[in-house]
């Protein structure tokens, strides 16, 4: 049922349709149609309390029903659907050698031999049986090669995507994580960096495409866009054969995740309006010791600490998710996997 607000000068008083309708001056025909329904409703009530708990509408029993919770995981419900597969093939293949049966009994007015029909019958249905499960395990067989190898190329191919992805986020992350004077390497997945070794994130970018951008916004660029493209990844993929990948994308989502308020925060540090903060946030972090720890650290600090504490998640999650994915590539010889580049 809708609800109807009365306005006051100041505040809202929530009316119930029976309010509402005396408040405005409800018809005869209203009242009527208001009194059916609250009738009706009694009554609902009075049913679904007198049916079995689990029957009522509503309860978390039926719901759960309804929704298959009950039924068992994928891998049981495969099973289950081709065992029940199984005997129904077992009992056409019963019902054709009967119905083969009676039309001999209708044509020739014998069976011959019962003992030796029965036992050559036994044997047929027995070799059928054997043949049919069998036909299953092949085919079984077949289905999951062919869904390993369509997961595969599904993998290959979000890849090459993914791929410009991570190489541009490396070279970003890469020049937030290393101090001036020192030599950025691009493709370096993982690093070993304090925060003071990140005092130079608010100066301009080294690379020419960035256009004088900070490093740290043009970081924040391209790690969102990262981001998004495992997010894809990971919604269009089962990983049924590749769970450690799975494993690799999502920790890597959750890291950006969770660091992503802090990110923000620090890139407002260095905004325009924000000249004074951003100079205090330099300075704190050139004085601040090499192995230095959240909790001891200034409170203007904190946000850099929790994006310090991302980039070394997305970092290992980039590290698993690479090798996962040069082994998933490397089991196909026609699909070629560039890994020569990263350190």
């Amino acid at each position: 049922m809708f609800g109807f607000h009365k306005k006051k000068k100041d505040d809202k008083e929530f009316l119930g349709p029976e309010e509402f309708f005396s408040e405005v001056g409800d018809t005869p025909r209203d009242t009527a149609r208001m009194e059916a329904r609250t009738a009706a409703k009694t009554k609902e009530t009075e049913k679904q309390s007198t049916m079995p708990k689990h029957h009522r509408r509503g309860s978390i029993s039926s719901t759960a029903e309804a929704n298959g919770a009950y039924s068992g995981s994928a891998a049981y419900t495969e099973f289950k659907y081709s065992a029940r597969m199984f005997l129904l093939s077992t009992g056409i293949i019963l019902v054709v050698f009967l119905l083969m049966e009676t039309i001999m009994f209708v044509l020739f007015h014998t069976l011959g031999d019962p003992y030796l029909h029965m036992l050559n019958l036994a044997d047929n249905i027995l070799a059928f049986i054997v043949g049919l499960a069998a036909m299953d395990v092949v085919l079984y067989i077949y289905q999951m090669k062919r869904t390993r190898r369509n997961e595969a190329r599904a993998i290959i191919r979000h890849n090459r995507l993914v791929q410009p992805a991570i190489d541009m986020y490396l070279a970003r992350k890469n020049m937030v994580v290393t101090p001036s004077g020192r030599d950025v390497h691009k493709f370096q997945v993982t690093s070993t960096f304090d925060v003071r070794d990140m005092k130079d994130m608010y100066s301009a970018s080294l690379l020419i495409a960035d256009a004088g951008t900070t490093k740290i916004e043009m970081f924040k660029l391209y790690e969102e866009r990262l981001t998004r493209s495992m997010s894809h990844m990971a919604e269009d993929i089962d990983f049924s054969f590749n769970p450690e990948l799975c494993d690799a994308v999502l920790r890597f989502i959750n890291a950006s995740t969770y660091g992503e308020s802090a990110l923000t925060a620090v890139l407002a540090y260095g905004s325009d309006g924000s000249r004074s903060g951003k100079m205090t946030v330099v300075r704190l972090m050139k004085d601040e010791p090499a192995g230095g720890s959240m909790a001891a650290a200034a409170p203007e600090l904190k946000n850099i600490y929790l994006v310090q504490q991302m980039i070394r998640d997305q970092e290992r999650a980039l590290r698993d998710y690479l090798i996962a994915v040069k082994k998933v590539a490397g089991a196909d010889p026609e699909r070629k996997f560039r890994s020569e580049d990263y350190e």
